[in-house]
């Protein structure tokens, strides 16, 4: 896309929390999305999407010893792998 010069990624869902930080976190991807994208002319780019299923926060994809605060190594390849896709499209 010509122009673009910075990337914004969304915030991830937080399985540690999601009772409490899912409102927040939904709130806060769109107003990034409808503020940053087309006020600001950033790309949003919502990588969200590959940590989620129906609503549901695919839990495999998060550290069990942190409650899923963090990635586990399968959900930084699956977060890089997405990067790489959106980069490699532009």
């Amino acid at each position: 896309i010509s122009g673009i010069r910075v990337i914004i990624s969304s915030v991830l869902p937080r399985p540690v929390d999601d009772a409490v930080s899912k409102r927040v976190i939904v709130s806060l991807n769109s107003r990034l999305e409808k503020i940053m994208a087309s006020d600001l002319k950033f790309l949003f780019i919502k990588s969200y999407r590959p940590f989620t299923f129906k609503g549901q926060i695919k839990t495999h994809l998060f550290a069990r010893l942190d409650g899923g605060l963090h990635l586990n190594f399968e959900g930084a390849k699956r977060l890089q792998n997405f990067f790489l896709r959106v980069i490699s499209n532009l």
